[in-house]
């Protein structure tokens, strides 16, 4: 369109130019006129044939932009979980590989590309859309893509997820890890922004620890920001497999504000779990071994009886499991055995807040989906449904031993 209104001045300014050449010339050589008006008019003619030449190389480059753009999102992910550049990149060369992940250090997530995340301009949009590629041949999901908004976030109750087991998917207990569940059933998209449940494209096997520690905190940002807002943010999740390995060594989390600059992030989500070893090419997992051996000697058998898996199990014993920790998801109205980190896994079955019939302040707000206790000012809170809304009268201590964490935001 640029081009279509700088061809088109040049073209006035040269006409008028003529116009007022042949004028004047009219009055002085009417020989030398007949030579002016074949010169012009070849001028002319150049001047034309440029401006479609422009003109076709514009469509051209158009076409192919969009083609590339709307290339095939099933295939977005390579053998080691790389997203093409004709998919994913910042316009700079600049694409999201593996090699580029440091090595878990301790923390539960790392920024990857400075933050910044790997969608080009021509990709934002403030029309919602999700995309959810069909599983590969090995029952694995692809790279999720999605355009959040007001209008994408849940307003039904939760139900369960317990039928979807997903690639690589165990029923392994260890004491020491909050709820004894290893693996949760880990939303790529989290139901909070998505109202995405019971998808099996959706939902990954992951570590309590990665959902809990890794993702939750960067999808209750994300929520909060487009309550707060009303705005939209461009959303994608890229689950990272090692070759034909069935879980998956962490996932990418990307997300830009469309209507704004104010809310992005990069970040690579770690699916370790402290203290256990896990073998991501079947799922098995096991205690990690201890560097002090004369204490792992000492404590061996301890250890198996606290912290081992139950491997020796029978089959209708774990199914019997399987059934009584779903029965226990359908009564809580969120997965035990794994949601996503915004609605808690292994709610306390008591009461978790000593309400009083008073007009006190309480000490904390305690939010009964994601597992969180708040300051009562916390900007959290405000955007926090009321169903899920909860007044605590006691102290940080007594909250944590309910089961509760707290809240990353206003750090009570």
């Amino acid at each position: 369109m640029v081009q279509w209104k700088k061809k088109f001045t040049e073209c006035s300014m040269l006409l008028n130019n003529v116009y007022l050449s042949m004028r004047i010339l009219i009055y002085i050589n009417m020989r030398r006129l007949s030579y002016l008006l074949l010169t012009l008019t070849i001028a002319y003619l150049l001047c034309s044939c440029n401006l479609f030449e422009g003109v076709n190389s514009v469509d051209s480059s158009q076409y192919l932009t969009e083609k590339s753009e709307s290339g095939d999102e099933h295939n977005a992910t390579g053998e080691q979980g790389k997203i093409e550049e004709s998919e994913q990149g910042t316009g700079n060369g600049v694409e999201f590989s593996p090699e580029s992940v440091p090595a878990y250090s301790g923390n539960p997530s790392a920024e990857i590309n400075g933050n910044v995340p790997y969608f080009r301009d021509s990709e934002l949009t403030a029309t919602a859309f999700k995309r959810f590629p069909e599983l590969d041949e090995l029952g694995r999901c692809g790279v999720v893509t999605a355009c959040l908004g007001p209008e994408t976030m849940p307003v039904a109750a939760r139900e369960s997820i317990g039928m979807i087991k997903p690639s690589g998917w165990h029923l392994e207990k260890y004491e020491g890890i909050d709820g004894n569940y290893l693996y949760n059933r880990c939303h790529l998209i989290g139901y909070q922004l998505c109202g995405e449940n019971a998808n099996e494209l959706n939902l990954i096997t992951g570590t309590r620890y990665m959902n809990t520690e890794g993702m939750e905190p960067y999808e209750s940002d994300t929520a909060y920001y487009i309550r707060r807002t009303g705005n939209h943010v461009l959303y994608r999740v890229t689950p990272v497999f090692n070759g034909d390995d069935l879980v998956a060594t962490g996932v990418l989390m990307e997300a830009r504000s469309v209507e704004d600059d104010d809310f992005a992030y990069c970040v690579f989500c770690y699916n370790v779990q402290p203290g256990i070893e896990i073998d991501y090419a079947t799922g098995d997992s096991s205690p990690a071994v201890q560097d002090d051996r004369s204490l792992e000697a000492a404590g061996r058998d301890e250890e198996k009886q606290t912290a081992e898996p139950d491997h020796a199990k029978s089959d209708a014993v774990r199914s019997e499991e399987e059934k009584l920790q779903d029965a226990q998801t359908d009564a809580w109205n969120s997965d035990n055995t794994q949601t996503e980190g915004e609605d808690s896994n292994n709610a306390p079955s008591g009461e978790t807040a000593k309400e009083e019939d008073s007009a006190e302040s309480p000490d904390y707000i305690l939010n009964t989906s994601s597992q969180k206790f708040h300051k009562p000012d916390c900007d959290s809170v405000e955007s926090m449904a009321e169903h899920n809304k909860k007044a605590f009268y006691g102290t940080r201590d007594e909250a944590i031993a309910q089961g509760y964490d707290p809240c990353k935001r206003c750090n009570p």
